[in-house]
């Protein structure tokens, strides 16, 4: 059953090394790749739903890289996560052209699970939403 995910809660996001990172160094614009591949939607962790508990939320993220090795993707390493309100990220809205909502979504056993789904009408607006999400997630929080 859906959870109401509400805009004071916290929702967190794994960072895995290379996958996250531009020349050694963090960039969440390569880990937020809103693309019609993925339903214009990522991945994010309620932690509330987590009862915020830091070792829960990394233990997620090893999960995350154990699936990638199974998936031969073995350069992978978990480093830690980043994380934002829900609150900010919903009252992202360019132009009237693109916004974002968060949702819970059950996925794979994990009731922490939630999607960040984007929404926008123009590709440019795009790209400055995606700016502006990555603005409202904090430095790397390491493992």
């Amino acid at each position: 059953m859906p959870e109401e995910i509400f805009d004071n809660d916290v929702v967190s996001r794994s960072v895995l090394d290379p996958k996250d990172y531009v020349s050694g160094v963090l960039d969440l614009r390569k880990s937020f790749q809103f693309s019609s591949n993925n339903q214009y939607r990522q991945s994010v962790n309620c932690n509330r739903l987590l009862n915020d508990d830091v070792m829960a939320i990394h233990k997620l993220g090893l999960d995350k890289q154990a699936l990638d090795h199974a998936n031969g993707r073995t350069e992978r390493t978990y480093k830690g996560y980043c994380q934002s309100v829900v609150e900010p990220i919903r009252k992202i809205n360019v132009n009237e052209l693109a916004h974002f909502e968060v949702c819970h979504f059950l996925e794979n056993n994990n009731n922490a699970h939630c999607h960040i789904e984007m929404y926008f009408t123009q590709k440019n607006a795009r790209s400055e939403a995606v700016n502006q999400l990555v603005e409202c997630f904090s430095d790397l929080i390491p493992y």
